[in-house]
């Protein structure tokens, strides 16, 4: 919030706060934007992996004859990469929408 001084040059002295407050909305924006791009792309890859490992592991016995499979360890494995590729895409709409509101904030300062 914008304190309002009173007396001579209070107005010099509000338009010095807004213009602050909307180069710190800026930049606080460029910085969300910036871990929202990472976060996307962190999320992607964990959904990649976990698809990838889903193929490995469907096909693991046509690709790695004579060696076995620990079914337990790959479930546990592919439930664990799937819950982080879940959670990275929550964070991802988290961080858009935390985007979303410096960009509507930016709009009212």
């Amino acid at each position: 919030m914008l304190n309002a001084p009173e007396g001579a040059g209070s107005d010099h002295l509000k338009v010095a706060q807004m213009e602050n407050s909307y180069k710190d909305i800026y930049e606080l924006m460029r910085h969300a934007l910036h871990i929202t791009e990472t976060i996307r792309v962190m999320s992607k890859a964990l959904k990649a992996a976990h698809e990838e490992s889903q193929d490995l592991f469907s096909s693991w016995n046509n690709h790695f004859v004579g060696h076995t499979l620990n079914p337990v360890v790959a479930s546990q494995s592919l439930r664990t990469l799937k819950n982080s590729a879940l959670l990275a895409s929550s964070l991802h709409e988290r961080a858009d929408s935390f985007v979303d509101r410096l960009r509507n904030e930016a709009k009212i300062v």
